[in-house]
């Protein structure tokens, strides 16, 4: 493992009542902790929310995205600061990693919301995201950098597209997702999840949306689509995603009592 306790606890950040029930809230690629800032102004009035730099992002910029450092991490964050199993929320890959680490070690976490995620990438799925990451290690950084600031501004709002563009970002990070991600059945590890899971889609999510339905199924999970959005929906309307996780997470606490850590 590469990040030792001392980097480990540089990449969280903690807030809301010491005795609240506790979210735990992962990103997704070239984003960061940063990204949840107007999330957890909402959330910490009634919850302790915990979010993370993943592997390659902001202050864990030299550690590799590989399973074992993101599993690290994550135990790191529920054993180390919060006093009981938290709810996760992921958001584009930062719900694949935390499926995975539910797989592992199921009863870390109280219950799932998986956002822009809701397709397994298998076979052709994961050789074309491959084809792209290698793709973007032979684009010369200004270029990328240029393309990428014009996305960013196009689609958010300036102050998070602005805090995209300045914040550390690592493009190791685009092949070693694949790797880690693998060619493997999230839907099926989400069936032997025993906890509740809800995945959520923009209406417009051209990518994730047409697989929703079967993954679903699938995953034995609950959907909910979010009108007139599209991928980015979480950063774009926070107040609506954290109404989401709100409802999610008060029913979760309503049915179970926390489970010990």
């Amino acid at each position: 493992m590469t990040a030792g306790k001392s980097l480990l606890a540089q990449s969280v950040t903690i807030e809301g009542p010491l005795d609240a029930p506790a979210l735990l809230l992962v990103h997704g690629i070239h984003l960061g902790r940063y990204s949840w800032q107007p999330h957890v102004q909402i959330l910490r009035r009634n919850f302790r929310v915990a979010t993370i730099d993943l592997p390659r992002h902001g202050t864990m910029y030299t550690v590799p995205f590989t399973r074992e450092e993101i599993f690290a991490q994550l135990n790191y964050v529920v054993q180390e600061h919060l006093a009981c199993a938290p709810v996760m929320i992921g958001y584009s890959l930062g719900g694949y990693c935390i499926t995975q680490f539910a797989e592992a070690s199921p009863d870390s976490s109280r219950g799932l919301l998986l956002a822009g995620c809701s397709l397994d990438p298998t076979t052709w799925r994961s050789s074309a995201y491959s084809a792209l990451a290698g793709l973007g290690g032979h684009v010369p950084p200004p270029f990328l950098d240029s393309l990428g600031s014009m996305f960013f501004r196009m689609t958010l709002k300036p102050d998070l597209a602005q805090a995209i563009i300045e914040n550390p970002f690592n493009r190791r990070a685009f092949m070693e997702s694949h790797v880690m991600l693998g060619a493997q059945s999230y839907s099926k590890m989400l069936s032997e999840y025993p906890h509740p899971v809800l995945v959520a889609n923009g209406e417009y999510d051209f990518i994730f949306r047409p697989h929703e339905k079967r993954f679903i199924k699938e995953a034995r999970a609950q959907g909910r689509i979010v009108r007139g959005s599209d991928h980015v929906f979480p950063l774009r309307r926070p107040q609506e995603f954290c109404a989401m996780i709100e409802e999610f997470a008060q029913r979760i606490i309503l049915q179970q009592q926390p489970l010990p850590l």
